[in-house]
């Protein structure tokens, strides 16, 4: 290279300008680079390495893809491997949820089925005081459907002049969770006053606080009517 000369070169220059004679100076005839050979023309012209000076420098070597990227490679093959992974548990987790909706739905289904088969009006609520459903009997007292009671209150599906009432025992009942019993009246579908027996009990979540309450209305008129004539 032109450094190593240039250094070679000074290095006379200062034996020169010391005062030793220039005849004096040996000639440097062997260059004290590492001897470099072009990788592509060994290949070419087939020669074999093992026959090159020692120490010599082969240039431009061909280094294969995986070799020279090996690292690249690594780094992406993990990541496209934690990629799959986690698209395996996503489509996992939501085929599981699917599968937990469907029998949850099929749970409720049953549930309504059942709360159906029940002559008597049943309810059930939140603590905010919203109906969460009920079933066909307690819509009919109602007079509205169940898709149009379910998410209001008493007083947005009721002319009840009692309504205030009502909500005020289901909030003592919240305040005290348990059983309550209620033996009230308030008038029927027909205008016709009548004795009703309210139970109501709380249910619980998942941690054990309370959710709502489930309530049901047993018309006790005609009982009330045979203990007067009784009497």
């Amino acid at each position: 290279s032109g450094e190593h000369h240039g250094i070679e070169a000074a290095k006379v220059a200062l034996r020169v300008l010391a005062g030793e004679p220039a005849e004096d100076i040996p000639i440097v005839d062997q260059s004290p680079n590492i001897l470099a050979f072009n990788h592509p023309y060994l290949s070419r012209f087939r020669i074999d390495e093992a026959t090159l000076p020692v120490e010599s420098e082969i240039m431009f070597r061909q280094i294969p893809f995986h070799v020279r990227y090996r690292t690249e490679l690594i780094v992406g093959l993990t990541l496209v491997l934690l990629e799959t992974v986690f698209l395996l548990v996503l489509m996992e987790n939501i085929r599981r949820r699917k599968h937990a909706d469907r029998t949850v739905e099929r749970e409720r289904g049953f549930i309504e089925q059942l709360l159906d088969t029940i002559p008597n009006p049943v309810f059930y609520k939140g603590t905010d005081g919203r109906y969460m459903g009920c079933n066909q009997a307690f819509a009919e007292v109602v007079g509205l459907p169940r898709g149009e009671i379910t998410g209001k209150t008493l007083k947005e599906v009721s002319s009840l002049k009692d309504a205030d009432y009502f909500q005020e025992m289901d909030r003592k009942l919240f305040q005290n969770p348990g059983l309550q019993v209620l033996n009230t009246q308030f008038d029927g579908p027909d205008d016709e006053q009548r004795d009703v027996l309210i139970n109501k009990a709380t249910f619980l979540d998942e941690n054990g606080g309370v959710r709502g309450l489930i309530g049901i209305i047993q018309d006790i008129t005609n009982l009330k009517t045979a203990e007067r004539d009784l009497k």
